[in-house]
């Protein structure tokens, strides 16, 4: 019989999962309001750029250390999800983890070259919106691949409470 054990953690680990995308979601929508806010008076002063600055960067750690929980979470569901789900889904859901570690490299590029600091007023904006699709996108695979894991999780759930 399936241990029921791993199912429920993972159940656990993608309400954690959430928690920390939606404090990316934060840093980014508190970027965002500054930007728009510099952007609104036409002049950003030093104080401001660096303003900028620091929440690019507050914004680069908090993915990195989104990215570190959910490493440790793939690896945990590729050990344990494959006795549970079987070859082929298990399978889908690696290439998904896949996916989703490319989406990271992307985003980490994207934040390098977020350097408010060495750019003038009018790329800000770009920079910004370049940022921002990045970030969404990425924030939009997790949520979509922690929903799909979900449904099989409580199929799994269900499955072994046995006949009602």
């Amino acid at each position: 019989m399936v241990s029921r054990q791993p199912v429920d953690n993972i159940l656990t680990e993608h309400a954690s999962v959430r928690q920390l995308v939606n404090s990316v979601g934060n840093v980014m929508d508190d970027l965002d309001a500054l930007s728009r806010l510099q952007t609104e008076r036409f002049d950003l002063s030093q104080t401001s750029v660096q303003s900028l600055a620091e929440k690019q960067r507050s914004l680069a750690e908090v993915v990195e250390s989104l990215w570190s929980k959910l490493k440790l979470h793939f690896a945990y569901e590729e050990e344990h999800l494959p006795d549970v789900l079987g070859p082929v889904l298990s399978k889908a859901l690696m290439v998904e983890h896949g996916e989703i570690a490319k989406e990271f490299d992307h985003v980490r590029i994207v934040l390098d070259e977020s350097d408010f600091s060495k750019v003038p007023q009018p790329e800000i904006l770009e920079m910004k919106a370049n940022l921002q699709t990045a970030i969404g996108h990425l924030c939009q695979m997790i949520e979509e691949h922690a929903r799909d894991e979900d449904v099989l999780v409580k199929l799994v759930k269900k499955a072994t409470k046995g006949p009602v």
